[in-house]
């Protein structure tokens, strides 16, 4: 009988210790997403979105050096 117990307890121990990797890996999202100001911080979050806002940031780039060689 105690070995059906320390199973019982183990089984639950597991349960509980993939509970708090989920809770910390939303805890660490929350805190990249707070600390950076940005919804989107990899291609994990929002794929489409991700691919958009790096394009956006590379066109931003070439319109400033644009205007630099303009100037």
């Amino acid at each position: 009988m105690g070995d059906l117990t320390r199973i019982a307890t183990n089984v639950r121990a597991l349960q509980s210790l993939s509970s708090m990797q989920k809770i910390n890996n939303a805890i660490g999202q929350h805190q990249t997403r707070l600390s950076t100001g940005k919804k989107i911080n990899s291609a994990a979050d929002d794929p489409a979105g991700y691919q958009l806002a790096r394009g956006l940031e590379s066109r931003g780039r070439g319109l400033t050096v644009a205007l630099a060689n303009v100037s």
